[in-house]
Formats: structure tokens, sequence, C-alpha cells
């Protein structure tokens, strides 16, 4: 089993979480991340995430979402993550 997150394979394990049966929890080491044996959410890639990000810039923010199916949410909220990104790599503008 490796991390969902880093995909790490140093992992612990942190409890067990009730819902209609026993499922186990883990903790990365790695990471410090917590998640369970059997995880339904999906993590996605960054290279996946940018791909969408510019797929969304070309076609349009819904046209990306049936493309990729992901949410359009989802894609509104890696746009900022990715602007936000950009804003602290850019270098100072020059004043003139």
């Amino acid at each position: 089993m490796k991390c969902p997150y880093c995909g790490s394979k140093e992992i612990i394990k942190k409890g067990k979480y009730w819902r209609n049966k026993e499922i186990q929890r883990y903790q990365c080491k790695n990471c410090g991340k917590k998640f369970l044996e059997k995880y339904t959410r999906k993590v996605y890639t960054e290279e996946f995430k940018l791909e969408v990000c510019i797929c969304a810039v070309k076609r349009g923010i819904s046209e990306a979402s049936r493309i990729y199916n992901v949410p359009v949410v989802t894609i509104i909220r890696w746009i900022k993550q990715l602007g936000a990104k950009l804003e602290k790599e850019r270098p100072p503008l020059k004043k003139s």
C-alpha cells in the first residue's frame, strides 16, 4: 500500500473508521496526511490539473469539465491555485 497523496510506501496504522463496517485508517510518514484503506476520493496529479486548466482557458471551464469529467468548481479552484502559484513565482516589475 502507498500514500495516495505523495506515493510514499512509508505508512503507519492510525486508528479505525466506522461506517457500517470497520475501515483501517493510515498516516503517511513522509507527508503526514491521513487516509483510509479504501479511499474513494480521486487524487489528481499536478500534470493532469495543469492540462485541465489549459483546456479550460482554451475551450472554457464547462467544456473542460465535460471532457475530463471533473466538476466545474474543482477546475475553478485549480485555476485560482495556479494563479496564486504563478503570482508568487513572477519576478517583480521594474519601475520606469
